[in-house]
């Protein structure tokens, strides 16, 4: 590691230890009482048709939505930590430039409809510009859910209030015939994973019969109707800058 990048990398680390505490915080909001999810669902078979509006999500603890807004601050400042070590190798003051590493949902235009080259406030090297250039979220197909988008979106949002979350199921669950028409299903939890917890459904009266096949998820909005499993997003998002960023401008350019 270069000792230029050596508060980079911290801030990187520190990203990571927010997202290792984010997944103790989720199980222990998976293991607590009362349970995340909770209720009963009914199941018609003959219209194949599922009614989960007596299945109770709990609300998500206050230290997840703050944990996940850290965590994406860090990210970001890792970011904007290397924008300015770069301005400074090229005899400039990145305080005074105001730098920030731009992260761009679409391209520049000009006046005329042009597009604009990518352009680092306080100015930094050709090389550096490629690469930085080159992982903007405007470049790939799937910009959306971009993981320097991800972290972008959610580090903005967390400056004025908690990053949006919540609990919702992802169900494939397929229930065989137990010989009722309307069959009634007690809802709990099975095994725990980081973002999510699996389900299990037990028919009301019948103790030993039991379908999986559907799970609670945690999500995280970072912009409107754009639901993301927050430690796998962060985590994704913490690998692309170290692996996709910051590796290469260490190599190339410091």
């Amino acid at each position: 590691m270069s000792e230029k990048l050596r508060d980079v990398y911290a801030k990187l680390n520190w990203a990571d230890k927010h997202i290792a505490d984010l997944r103790s915080l989720m199980r222990a909001y998976f293991h607590s009482r009362p349970p995340a999810v909770s209720g009963e669902l009914e199941f018609d078979f003959d219209r194949n048709r599922s009614d989960w509006s007596r299945v109770i999500f709990k609300p998500v603890d206050e230290s997840i939505p703050l944990t996940i807004g850290d965590a994406a601050v860090n990210l970001r400042g890792a970011l904007d930590y290397l924008a300015g070590i770069l301005v400074r190798e090229e005899g400039n003051d990145p305080v005074a430039a105001k730098t920030l590493f731009p992260i761009l949902e679409r391209q520049g235009r000009d006046q005329f409809g042009a597009p604009k080259p990518l352009y680092v406030k306080g100015s930094v090297s050709d090389d550096a510009l490629k690469i930085i250039d080159a992982v903007q979220p405007y470049k790939t197909p799937e910009w959306l859910d971009h993981p320097l988008l991800f972290v972008e979106n959610l580090a903005n949002i967390n400056k004025h209030r908690w990053v949006p979350t919540g609990t919702k199921e992802i169900s494939d669950v397929v229930f065989t015939d137990p010989r009722i028409q309307l069959a009634r299903y007690a809802v709990t939890l099975g095994q725990v994973g980081d973002d999510y917890a699996e389900l299990i459904f037990t028919l009301t009266g019948a103790p030993g019969e039991v379908e999986t096949g559907s799970s609670a998820y945690i999500f995280v909005e970072h912009a409107e109707g754009r639901q993301v499993a927050p430690i796998q997003g962060l985590r994704d998002a913490s690998r692309f800058i170290r692996e996709s960023v910051v590796g290469p401008i260490e190599r190339i350019c410091i």
